[in-house]
């Protein structure tokens, strides 16, 4: 256990020493446009924001010092309530919509999330089998070959143990993997 320990030490120096630090930025808006605080926003950091479909009187308050930019990002669509943001192979596009408040974790420069969720229901109609759709983001100017995504717990609502016994568990099985620009996404 202790070589395991220092090689993921050892892995997590390189990957520092190839890796740049997130983009750390700060957003003041009181009662600003959103397209303003959107535009504050591309302009530091390095991901290009497509702000077309934002509506012009759309506003909002928030005050972020120092955060990465996913963390921003995201900040902004929730504080507004009334957007959504994709990324894609050209970078984030906006559009109108709820916020959606969906699982996500933000990690210097990189973002994952849960883009959706399907059931697969035997003839009683009980589920037999679900799939989890996941999408991976990095800032623009990182370069990645892969995703690995592990999971450490997965329940229900019901709070069952969907991966069972951590002795039997099985690796995690990746139906398919698309890349785009800066994203994976992963069934």
């Amino acid at each position: 256990r202790l070589l395991k320990a220092i090689a993921r030490v050892e892995d997590r120096a390189v990957l520092r020493s190839k890796l740049r630090p997130a983009r750390l930025v700060t957003i003041e808006a009181k009662d600003r446009s959103l397209r303003g605080a959107l535009e504050e926003l591309a302009k530091q950091g390095t991901t290009p924001i497509d702000a077309k479909e934002v509506p012009e009187g759309e506003r909002v308050t928030l005050s972020l010092s120092k955060v990465p930019f996913w963390e921003a990002l995201d900040g902004l669509c929730r504080a507004n309530g009334r957007m959504l943001y994709e990324v894609g192979s050209e970078g984030v596009r906006l559009q109108p919509g709820p916020y959606v408040d969906r699982p996500r974790r933000f990690s210097g420069p990189f973002a994952a999330f849960l883009t959706g969720v399907q059931a697969v229901k035997t003839a009683a109609g009980e589920p037999s089998e679900f799939s989890l759709d996941f999408q991976a983001c990095w800032e623009e100017g990182i370069h990645t070959d892969g995703v690995t995504w592990t999971f450490k717990e997965m329940r229900d609502d019901k709070g069952t143990d969907l991966l069972g016994d951590p002795v039997d568990r099985s690796p995690f099985d990746k139906q398919s993997t698309s890349r785009g620009g800066n994203s994976y996404e992963t069934t």
